[in-house]
């Protein structure tokens, strides 16, 4: 039994020494296509984990200290993260590989706790810690050795940089290369450093003393400490480098304080400084080159106006080759090279490329963890994705306090650096009661812990394994010398305040999760601002203060109206110089409700869980968090519900009848989320944030079709599309009916606006370009009917469409006399729409030529040129007419058919799976009579109507609103795919719909490539006037009233 506390403490020393020393070289894959690997270290961890395991439940009464529990507040917080990130924010998939990523990471970390208690309990001894630093000194000092060697002596590198990299494959280190030793890379090598030389620093100073054997091990050390000092400088680690001499400013500080003489005290600071200094810029001048260089450019680019051309810590010349990927006509995939500018952005080129990619990537991404689920985070290894299904090949966030926050959220944050800082604190509070040995280790602890905790700004130290694990090492023996029963004490402090505060925990904790919306998200419904206009213009007036120091409502192109204070502007300031996302409320909000809370326990004494809960009920059933408020809103939310709150506790929850208030309470409380519409599918949303956010899109659609000439006619608040545009162009109402109409030139503009197709058809006549957005006008009757009196007095057409037709955004021009455009014909023969008899008839033949189809060109022109005789108006042939791309072949279809036609022939392709390029440049057209619309829909080569075909057919429509004598629309295409109902977001579900629109029109929507006994189908959805036809070979008769026979 007592051989076991012995075999742990060399197990410590072997594992102090054997994992800094052994490189990065890997065993086996654990994951398929990830960085992290199987190594040694592993193994050896299991193994001294097992020993260490077996030693503790030999023991029970020996090893618990109460750190293990503290540590498993942290792990019980991780398990919660994971598992909240499979089934609620779903940025885990429920998928083996990137569940088994996210455990990995969380193992590591207790992997690298393992080291911290086999520690603790195998260095028992101020003895046995003294052995254990100069194991560590022994290894650092042949770090020095090998990084020496790495830079002169071409010793190899092992990198995990990338992938390729950590595969376990010996690199060289290239002349100006920073030096990692036998880390996997430079920065970790340099967070080592960070925590051992200032422990060797502290630990030397105790053998400065006349004894010549001291004097000789004190000359050592601060050999080591001073090549540890070069070693670092040659990593170029500036984060590094500022860790260490604060961590070195840490350990002289304390010391000093250790003296009690204040003359003597004073007279060794300012030498101490003095020598630092001289130190420093001595080191910095003989051996610090690349770091004088980064520190100097960062320097500039903190105090410098100017941009750099190019990023200053580039290396190349800032050219780079792209590979871009193109399919040619036939299908044939071709892949060309490019040698291009590399394009940088804004903070790349002002703080260089390192900087630039925590800033503009890495950092905000674990911002966006944190705010999927503030209280637990994404879940481990999810905030390098930019999809919740992607799967990355290595996961850093080059922070390791944002990485915390991103991955395992408030609590788990808490629960890690809490632990920290209770080690840091227990070595403080015993720092004096400590001398010699113990009172070096502890100064030293403190001092490395300190730089670490600096470092950790700039690196994922905690998360680097080298560096955890020494980390961690050395946090248990010093706190066995230290603070061995003390654990015991802070874990039943920690528990006994939970219990005390339990209520007020439970109640903060179900608000985070009733009231969580996440600003940060790109389809976060916070950003369509659904509120009231009074609620909504506190908002408008607080960021006009933030810009021009007035509380009003202002325009981003000046225009001001009138003061407008209130209450929530006043509180909302704060948050919007904290950050320019319009969603920024949410934080106010949330605080209100968390500082009310508060206030409720402290101050007016309401502890009972059922009170507390009234108040997180009410915030959640009035969506608080979800919409800017009113200070009428702020009155009913922090006095009067705490009001009414404290009358209930004292006189109803305090009374005869509590037990059954309490009952109708609770029951209450439970039933009111499950009973309100759709609350399930509403919590779900605010955690996942997974549709669209279609009113702040149509002002994005605006932005990127809109110059400055430009105007906007749209029915939103001109207010909302200066949150989200920063584009000159202008807005004009739509209706009378909207906001802000009775002093429009205030908020609008200096126009008339008296009549509004007056001064739209004055700014057409001043050569300006009109657009519409048609998001909002269903919402309102008065809308809807201005809408279509627009139609009526003007052309308007599509621009572009998006969120399913719900932000599309339309041109508007003069309204012009119709006139069919004439269809494209194969033939000499053109057809005349307007020409068209009253009672005419049409075909419409399809052919394919694939494996099935062994008739030749000649022998199917040869069909068609039989059809001569027939009597059509038209024909319209759809698929493919040769079996060839090359135009020569027209030649021949002009020869055998096209020639001797005596009837014009139309053409809409298909086939596209065959033969994606066709002879003829047609796609879809549009033509119609006095009495019948023709649309020739050419559909692509996947089978689904694309954005430019849909805006085809809708504008078509449009049209043909403005042609009342039209009785029959056909619209005519190859394929049939194209009409699948299995997928509801399909052109179908909206075309029908668009139908609905003509009640008096009778649709035929006809399709060629399947013959009618394949399917036939006739469908009375919506209007019932639309039928759908499928056959290979159609003729089509129209008699004189209209009547169509197939």
């Amino acid at each position: 039994m007592k051989s076991t506390p012995k075999l742990l403490f060399f197990v410590s020393l072997f594992l102090l020494a054997f994992i800094p020393l052994y490189p990065k070289i890997p065993l086996f894959d654990i994951l398929p296509g990830y960085i992290v690997r199987v190594r040694v270290e592993d193994i050896l961890m299991v193994i001294a984990s097992g020993l260490w395991l077996w030693h503790a439940l030999k023991n029970k009464t020996k090893w618990q200290s109460g750190y293990l529990g503290i540590i498993g507040l942290y792990a019980a917080v991780g398990v919660f993260s994971i598992a909240l990130g499979i089934f609620l924010l779903q940025t885990i998939p429920f998928e083996v590989l990137h569940i088994g990523k996210s455990a990995l990471h969380y193992f590591r970390y207790l992997e690298y706790f393992s080291l911290f208690f086999i520690a603790f309990s195998g260095i028992r001894t101020k003895k046995q810690a003294t052995k254990a630093v100069f194991v560590l000194a022994a290894t650092t000092f042949l770090i020095i050795i090998y990084g020496i060697g790495q830079k002169y002596l071409h010793f190899p590198l092992y990198s995990t940089m990338n992938r390729e990299y950590s595969k376990g494959q010996a690199f060289y280190l290239e002349e100006g290369g920073k030096i990692s030793a036998t880390f996997g890379g430079h920065y970790d090598l340099a967070a080592y450093l960070v925590i051992i030389l200032p422990l060797l620093f502290s630990f030397s100073l105790q053998y400065l003393k006349k004894s010549k054997g001291k004097l000789v091990l004190f000359v050592w050390l601060q050999t080591i400490h001073l090549g540890g000092a070069w070693l670092l400088l040659e990593t170029a680690s500036k984060a590094a480098l500022i860790a260490y001499i604060f961590a070195l400013a840490i350990v002289i500080a304390l010391y000093l304080k250790m003296i009690a003489n204040k003359r003597l005290r004073t007279l060794l600071s300012s030498a101490a400084l003095l020598t630092s200094a001289a130190i420093f810029f001595a080191f910095l001048s003989l051996f610090g080159s690349q770091t004088k260089i980064r520190f100097s450019n960062l320097y500039t680019a903190l105090v410098s106006d100017q941009q750099n051309q190019d990023p200053n810590d580039l290396v190349g010349n800032g050219y780079e080759w792209k590979t871009y990927t193109q399919t040619s006509p036939d299908g044939e995939v071709v892949t060309t090279r490019k040698l291009e500018k590399s394009t940088w952005s804004p903070n790349a080129l002002r703080y260089g490329i390192s900087m630039g990619i925590r800033l503009d990537t890495l950092w905000p991404q674990a911002l966006k963890g944190l705010s999927n689920n503030p209280l637990f985070g994404s879940g481990y290894g999810t905030l390098s994705k930019l999809e919740n299904t992607q799967f990355v090949e290595a996961d850093s966030t080059d922070n390791n306090y944002l990485r915390t926050l991103g991955e395992t959220g408030l609590l788990g944050f808490i629960t890690f650096y809490g632990f920290v800082l209770l080690a840091m604190r227990l070595v403080w509070n015993q720092l004096e009661r400590h001398k010699g040995i113990t009172q070096a280790l502890s100064i030293g602890y403190l001092g490395a812990s300190l730089g670490l905790l600096v470092n950790a700004l700039y690196i994922d130290v905690f998360a680097a394994s080298k560096v955890a694990f020494v980390f961690w090492g050395i946090t248990g023996f010093v706190l066995r010398l230290v603070a061995k029963e003390q654990g015991s004490d802070a874990l039943k402090a920690i528990l006994m305040h939970l219990g005390k505060h339990k209520t007020l925990y439970a109640a903060v904790l179900l608000a985070f999760f009733l009231l969580q919306q996440n600003p940060l998200a790109n389809h976060s419904n916070l950003l369509a601002f659904h509120t009231s206009t009074p609620a909504f213009e506190n908002f408008v007036a607080a960021r006009c203060f933030r810009q021009s120091y007035s509380f009003a409502l202002c325009r981003n192109s000046g225009l001001i109206t009138g003061e407008h204070f209130s209450f929530y502007s006043m509180l909302l300031l704060p948050f919007l110089w904290l950050s320019k996302n319009p969603a920024v409320f949410y934080y106010l909000n949330l605080s209100l409700v968390l500082t009310t809370l508060l206030l409720m326990y402290k101050k007016l004494g309401i502890k009972s869980l059922l009170s507390l809960l009234l108040l997180v009920v009410l915030a959640y059933e009035y969506n608080f968090t979800g919409q800017p408020l009113e200070d009428s809103q702020l009155l009913r939310l922090m006095i009067l519900a705490p009001a009414a709150i404290l009358l209930l506790q004292k006189f109803i929850l305090a009374g005869k009848h509590a037990r059954v208030a309490k009952v109708v309470l609770y029951g209450a409380l439970m039933l009111s989320p499950v009973l309100s519409a759709n609350s399930g599918q509403r919590f779900l949303e605010s955690f996942r944030n997974s549709v669209q956010v279609v009113k702040r899109d149509a002002v994005l659609q605006a932005n990127s079709r809109l110059t400055a000439d430009d105007f906007l006619i749209t029915v939103l608040s001109p207010y909302y599309i200066d949150l989200f545009s920063d584009k000159p162009y202008q807005v004009l109402p739509l209706s009378p009916a909207q906001t802000y109409m009775d002093t429009p030139e205030r908020v609008w503009g200096a126009y008339d606006f008296s009549n509004m197709y007056t001064l739209y058809e004055r700014l057409l006549a001043q050569g300006k370009q009109l657009f519409l957005s048609d998001y909002g006008l269903n919402t309102n009757k008065a809308f809807f009917e201005d809408y279509a009196a627009l139609r009526q007095n003007f052309d308007v057409r599509y621009a572009n469409l998006d969120c399913y037709d719900q932000c599309a955004l339309l041109r508007v021009n003069k309204l012009t006399e119709k006139i069919s455009p004439l269809p494209s014909s194969i033939t000499t023969k053109k057809l005349e729409p307007s020409l068209l008899s009253s009672e005419y008839s049409f075909a419409v033949i399809s052919n394919r030529y694939d494996k099935t189809n062994t008739q030749t060109e000649v022998e199917y022109l040869g069909k068609l040129a039989n059809q001569n005789d027939e009597s059509f108006a038209f024909m319209i042939l759809t698929g493919d007419i040769v079996n060839s791309k090359d135009s020569s072949a027209i030649q021949t279809v002009n020869t055998l058919f096209a020639n001797q036609a005596s009837f014009p022939v139309l053409y809409s392709p298909g086939n596209y799976d065959l033969l994606p390029s066709k002879p003829y440049n047609i796609a879809s057209e549009r033509f119609y009579s006095d009495r019948d619309y023709f649309i020739l829909l050419d559909i692509g080569r996947d089978s689904v109507a694309t954005k430019q075909q849909q805006l085809f057919v809708y504008n078509a429509l449009l049209e043909l609103e403005q042609l009342p004598n039209i009785q029959n629309l056909f619209i005519i295409s190859h394929d049939l795919n194209w009409q699948d109902r299995d997928n509801p977001n399909n052109f179908i579900f909206d075309l029908e719909e668009k139908l609905a629109a003509f009640p008096e029109l009778k649709s035929y929507i006809l399709t060629a490539d399947h013959a009618q006994a394949d399917t036939k189908e006739s469908r009375s959805k919506f209007n019932g006037n639309s039928k759908y036809y499928a056959n290979t070979q159609s003729v089509i008769r129209v008699t004189k009233n209209g009547e169509i026979l197939f």
